[in-house]
């Protein structure tokens, strides 16, 4: 993200998993300025993402915060030099794609089902998750490239 992320936009950019932004970016909710509240899910986004104290003081405020406190607060990952910006994008997306398909799809299943879910539910359902991965052809070839010291190929399957 670079430069103004408010509204609509930081409702979109909400959505992502992992979220970097250049030094000057800007984020805000600020419906409440103009008498309304967000529509796509952000006071929900902002709670479980920056805790519900700090998602109160934007959606309450309407007040913008810079990149440095949203890197403080956990809404951003990584605040960096806007030259770098879409190279680390591209390095962070580079990597995930190097893992099991299967794995990485169903870590985002994983943490998207933990969010509501009791401590004890969520661990259940990820070692449920767990017995489906081990199963797969990818699981197998991750325990040999391990055993052989060797960087695995992974099929999704």
């Amino acid at each position: 993200m670079n430069g103004y992320c408010l509204g609509g936009g930081l409702e979109m950019a909400m959505t992502c998993d992992i979220r970097i932004a250049s030094a000057n970016a800007i984020f805000g909710a600020p419906e409440i300025k103009l008498g309304w509240v967000g529509g796509g899910g952000m006071a929900f986004a902002l709670a479980h993402s920056i805790g519900p104290s700090n998602a109160a003081m934007m959606l309450y405020t309407g007040d913008p915060v810079d990149a440095k406190k949203a890197l403080s607060w956990g809404l951003i990952s990584e605040v960096m030099a806007i030259e770098g910006l879409v190279t680390r994008a591209c390095e962070i997306a580079s990597v995930v794609a190097q893992r099991a398909p299967i794995a990485a799809q169903t870590a985002k299943i994983n943490l998207r089902a933990a969010y509501s879910m009791t401590r004890e539910d969520a661990i259940q359902y990820e070692r449920d998750l767990q017995t489906i991965c081990f199963a797969t052809d990818d699981a197998a070839e991750g325990r040999r490239a391990f055993k052989e010291k060797r960087n695995p190929t992974f099929l999704g399957k």
